[in-house]
């Protein structure tokens, strides 16, 4: 900090701090004052005259207790100590042995901080912004921009919370920074960030907290530029063309529901026969005709590429349970977790997918007999929204 930001610190009138000693070891702060330019007529401190020349000085302390009053954006109090350091003599009150004390205008003052159990917290506390992103997209940006801006200490991807460390700046030691994502509703949610002094030892940071998490907002913001909400519609082209995602035959019902992860399906077994699905064999095609092996629902991340037993549905029961392309979930380093990726583009180009057609390949075994269905998917209504300004 420069000598001009202690002097408003100070907040003494006439006067302005033209040196500063900080003490990280004893966490103290030494400030040296002077009176400001256009205030120097000097007052003798023996007989009160004014003077222009001094004779001699002397030095003497007279320790008061008292507050420094801090700038109003501060909003807060510290306790100091001062050391009236100098005393002016003129030479006629030198000469007549005069034992008559008065405190000079001219003086420098001496000032100790003691900020060990009063410290300002340098803080910006809790702050948090509000996005028109689902939760699990707001969080993948956040810990991008965290991991790529400053360092990335811990995350958790399960419960969307994470923390990291600024560096060192003019005005700060380094932050510590706590953040957290907080689904508002199925497209919106919001990113909070809780922070605090990395070294307990600074006594100020002068708003750096509020600027860093100001900062950190608007470089999310920009991570997340290309993401759109886009609200697909489908219909079900094969086996049967239907806008309704519901085939039904002799032996089955199954309806489908589209996610941007996931397809869901709620199956109902029409027989009198144990109906079998073989999870090895189901596969998704995707809209570029690529098969993907799939997993499903209880199924561990780490154990999507291994094999998995077939789901017996009783007779006349139904089973619910979703698809998820194994190799559309990976191991996020920067996350702290498993990320997937959506099934479409959620961006500006969405548009473009409309009259495209991805699939579900479902071998299900039926008294004693495999049957493949092959469900079919055509996308027939893609509308970009804009994100909301928060």
């Amino acid at each position: 900090m420069r000598e001009t930001d202690w002097t408003k610190v100070l907040g003494w009138p006439g006067y302005r701090v033209y040196r500063h000693e900080i003490n990280e070891e004893a966490k103290t702060l030494k400030l040296w004052v002077r009176r400001k330019r256009g205030n120097r007529k000097l007052v003798c401190s023996g007989c009160g005259r004014k003077l222009s020349e001094v004779y001699d000085t002397y030095e003497r302390e007279n320790y008061l207790a008292g507050m420094i009053p801090m700038h109003s954006r501060f909003g807060t109090r510290i306790p100091m100590r001062a050391s009236d350091t100098s005393d002016t003599r003129c030479r006629q009150y030198k000469k007549g042995g005069g034992k008559k004390k008065m405190k000079t205008k001219s003086y420098e003052i001496f000032c100790a901080v003691l900020a060990l159990a009063f410290a300002m917290p340098a803080v910006a506390g809790t702050k948090s912004k509000g996005f028109d992103v689902p939760a699990d997209v707001l969080y993948e940006s956040a810990v991008r921009t965290a991991a790529q801006n400053y360092k990335l200490t811990t995350s958790d991807s399960a419960h969307q919370r994470f923390a990291f460390r600024t560096g060192a700046s003019a005005t700060s030691w380094g932050l510590e920074v706590q953040a957290a994502v907080q689904a508002v509703s199925a497209s919106s949610s919001k990113l909070v960030v809780d922070i605090q002094n990395s070294d307990s030892r600074q006594v100020f940071s002068w708003g750096a907290g509020g600027r860093m998490a100001d900062k950190f907002f608007k470089d999310v913001e920009a991570t997340l530029a290309g993401w759109r909400p886009v609200d697909y519609s489908f219909s079900l082209v094969k086996p049967t063309e239907t806008s309704s995602l519901v085939f039904e035959d002799e032996h089955l019902k199954i309806a489908f529901t589209v996610s941007r992860k996931a397809i869901g399906f709620s199956l109902t077994n029409k027989t009198d026969s144990p109906v079998k699905i073989d999870w090895n064999q189901l596969s998704y095609v995707d809209v570029d005709g690529k098969s993907h092996k799939v997993f499903h629902k209880g199924v561990a991340y780490k154990d999507r590429e291994g094999s998995f037993p077939p789901s017996i549905v009783p007779p006349t029961a139904t089973f619910e349970d979703l698809v998820l392309p194994s190799d559309y979930s990976q191991w996020s380093d920067v996350g702290g977790g498993f990320y997937t990726f959506d099934l479409l583009p959620q961006a500006a180009n969405a548009g473009s997918y409309v009259g495209k057609i991805f699939s579900v390949f479902m071998p299900v075994e039926v008294n004693s007999a495999v049957k493949n269905y092959l469900f079919s998917f055509k996308i027939t209504q893609a509308e970009v929204k804009e994100q909301k300004k928060s």
